[in-house]
């Protein structure tokens, strides 16, 4: 009896030593727990928070490499612009050439048109003038030729050579009538119609021009 009672007490204590061990046990293991799960919360806040970090500057290198590739695009855009605003500068200048060019052309001709007028106005002056003066010395040596016969329309040419009076320098003949008695009529005329335009001269200008080193006049009477 009492040995059994004393296996019943053995057993009681051993249970309860077995429950208080059990007891600190667990509460050993919860405690590890909570260390291993605060642990574990621990390294997951700070990944979170690399990867948070990571993420941000992925995102800005993201931007900044797209903030370059604008730039780039804006330059090329920039550059493609300033070669289109050159190249219609140079065309704008070219066509300003041309343009020019032509209008010069154009203004060169009309110069040169306006010229060629003015000198045929002038040259047909001139002729005038000169006939003008030819016909005053025909006249002149008409009035001094003496001839009995009929001319029969007989022409020579004399080239006469005067001085500044008008007074005749040198007679040659340039192309004969064919009559030599008429054509020495004629010479003789022209001698004594010397001096030649005395009535109406011309100036000195015309006259070193025209009459000063010989001009070649046509008598038909």
């Amino acid at each position: 009896m009492k040995q059994r009672r004393k296996n019943v007490r053995e057993n009681k204590q051993e249970s309860l030593k077995r429950k208080s061990v059990s007891v600190k046990q667990r509460r050993k293991n919860v405690r590890e727990n909570k260390q291993e799960s605060l642990k574990r919360g621990s390294v997951s806040v700070k990944q979170r928070r690399k990867n948070v970090r990571e993420r941000q500057a992925r995102e800005l290198k993201e931007k900044e490499r797209q903030r370059l590739l604008e730039e780039k695009e804006r330059q090329r855009e920039e550059q493609r612009k300033q070669r289109l605003a050159k190249l219609r500068d140079v065309q704008k200048a070219v066509e300003n050439y041309d343009e020019d060019a032509r209008a010069s052309e154009a203004n060169k001709q009309k110069e040169l048109e306006k010229q060629e007028a003015v000198a045929r106005a002038a040259q047909s002056l001139a002729k005038d003038k000169l006939d003008k003066y030819i016909n005053a010395i025909r006249a002149e040596v008409l009035e001094k030729w003496a001839w009995g016969e009929e001319s029969g329309g007989l022409a020579v040419y004399y080239e006469i050579r005067l001085s500044d009076a008008g007074d005749v320098i040198n007679i040659n003949i340039s192309r004969p009538s064919g009559n030599p008695a008429y054509d020495e009529s004629v010479r003789k005329a022209i001698q004594m119609a010397s001096p030649l335009m005395r009535n109406d001269p011309p100036d000195a200008t015309f006259f070193q021009r025209y009459f000063a080193d010989g001009v070649n006049i046509e008598f038909k009477f």
